[in-house]
């Protein structure tokens, strides 16, 4: 169903830096946007923030390193990592 939709300065360059970086046309933009608003404001009607929403997608996948933002940075951990696979280990 085409709609026009006339926008300010600002929101078109808004868009159109959204559209350049997902690669994706200012209409599935739009889509994807106007889907998104709505999940939120329904999720805002029910009283559910939006941790409540995702609560049950969090902490499904493991690095394997339960501990790894108490023990080390992420940094520290790439570098160990990237060390490891130049030495064979």
């Amino acid at each position: 169903m085409p709609l026009t939709v006339r926008l300010d300065t600002e929101t078109q360059h808004a868009l159109d830096e959204v559209t350049g970086r997902l690669g994706e046309s200012r209409s599935a933009v739009i889509r994807q946007a106007i889907r998104l608003l709505r999940d939120r404001v329904m999720a805002e009607e029910q009283g559910r923030t939006p941790y409540e929403l995702g609560e049950e997608l969090f902490g499904q996948y493991h690095s394997g390193h339960g501990r790894l933002s108490e023990e080390t940075t992420a940094r520290e951990h790439i570098v160990t990592a990237l060390h490891d696979r130049e030495v064979g280990r």
